[in-house]
Parts: structure tokens; C-alpha cells; sequence
């Protein structure tokens, strides 16, 4: 099997991965390839790991081997391995394509270190080119759009068939249109967060502390923060 960019730098981030570690298994096609790489890897080496999911699509592939911590996140985990949808040089992150942007962020803020692994389609300084998902409560959740919308956040309501899309927490996704790109993603954070029915945002405000770029010709580079 040909490698992709994808997994290449999956391959890098598993080279983190240490015995006896408690680890967050992020979400999404990035991911994918990481938790195919963990997994052999218990499998050759006998490593001993605890692990915490941010969804459970990945709950559900990672090794039977690898015991589950409680999803009350009372233990830190060590390392976080998760992808993104966009990545900047200042370390802001877009995340959500895969629809755990909630429980993602849960996990990363409870992470002593958190690694980004990305293709290097990802990169984008300032942010753009990416829709922005925010998760909304189903609750109320047109009124919720109708203010959204009403601020100048226009987007669409994530849907599954002719349903809206429902994340593992029950919430639903609104995908903002991002028109220009984000130069201050502290300030529309904050904005987002101040309309009521909104759970959380996709911006990552510097959770990310290294960034694995897995690029077309196999190699990858390490942006470090700070």
C-alpha cells in the first residue's frame, strides 16, 4: 500500500506514544491511520496504554487491548494525537468536519500535550477555506440559527439524509460560511460563544502544542509551539 501524506504523519505522532501512557485518540480521516499504527503497535510491542476517545466511531476501533479510561475525564492524559481541518502558524486550529468538536476540546484542554497531525492542505495563515462548525443544542435550535444569521453568521445546518446531523452528544452542527479569512480568532470565539443555544465553537484557540504536517512527498515537518 502506497503511503499518503496523512500517514506519514500519523507515523511521526505514534513515535510519541510511550508504555504505560494514558493517551486521547482524536476523530476523523486523519486520525484513521494513527489508530491503525497504535494498534499494531500494541499488538507487536506490548504496550500498555489507557486511552480516551473523542468519539465512538474511534472508541470503537482502537485495540481491545487498550484499556478505557472513564469519559468523566478524571485522569490527565499524557498526549493527545487529533486532526484538523485547518491549522495555522500561530497555532489556531479549525476542527468539527468530523462532528466531535465538543468532546475534541473536552480532551485536548485535560491534555498535558496535544499533537495536530494534518496533510499540508491543512495550513492556512490566517485561518480560511474551511467552513467553521459551531454545535448547537436541537433545542430551539432555528431560533438559534435565525440569530446566528441575524449577526452575520451565515451558514447551513449540517444534515444526514433528510435529518439534521445529530453529534455523540445529540447536539446539532451549523456550519458557518467563512467569506474572508479569520484574523482574530479569540474575538469570534467569544462572539459565537455569547449567543445562547450554542455549546461550542470549532476554533482551538492554541490547544495545539506540536503540529505534524504530512506532506506529497513523504516527508514531514514538526512545528513546536513556543
Amino acid at each position: 500500500m502506497n503511503k499518503t501524506a496523512k500517514e506519514t504523519a500519523a507515523q511521526k505522532a505514534a513515535e510519541y506514544i510511550k508504555d504505560q501512557m494514558v493517551i486521547g485518540v482524536g476523530t476523523g480521516s486523519t486520525v484513521k491511520p494513527f489508530i491503525e499504527i497504535l494498534n499494531k503497535r500494541v499488538e507487536d510491542e506490548g504496550l500498555c496504554l489507557k486511552a480516551v476517545a473523542t468519539s465512538i466511531e474511534s472508541k470503537n476501533s482502537l485495540h481491545t487491548n487498550i484499556e478505557l479510561i472513564s469519559e468523566a475525564l478524571v485522569d490527565q492524559i499524557d498526549i493527545t494525537v487529533d486532526g484538523a481541518d485547518k491549522a495555522s502558524g500561530d497555532f489556531y486550529l479549525i476542527k468539527g468536519g468530523g462532528g466531535a468538536l465538543l468532546r475534541e476540546k473536552f480532551v485536548a484542554l485535560n491534555s498535558k500535550l496535544n499533537i495536530t497531525i494534518i496533510d499540508e492542505s491543512k495550513i492556512a495563515s490566517p485561518l480560511a477555506d474551511h467552513p467553521l462548525p459551531v454545535e448547537i443544542i436541537p433545542f430551539g435550535f432555528k431560533a438559534t440559527i435565525k440569530r446566528l444569521e441575524d449577526g452575520g453568521f451565515i451558514g447551513k445546518l449540517r444534515m444526514n439524509g433528510k435529518k439534521p446531523y445529530t453529534t455523540d452528544n445529540q447536539n446539532f452542527i451549523y456550519d458557518i460560511d467563512i467569506q474572508k479569512p479569520i484574523e482574530s480568532p479569540e474575538s469570534m470565539h467569544k462572539s459565537l460563544k455569547s449567543f445562547s443555544g450554542i455549546v461550542e465553537t470549532g476554533l482551538f484557540l492554541q490547544t495545539s502544542d506540536i503540529i505534524i504536517i504530512g506532506k506529497n512527498d513523504l516527508s514531514v515537518d514538526v512545528w513546536k509551539r513556543g
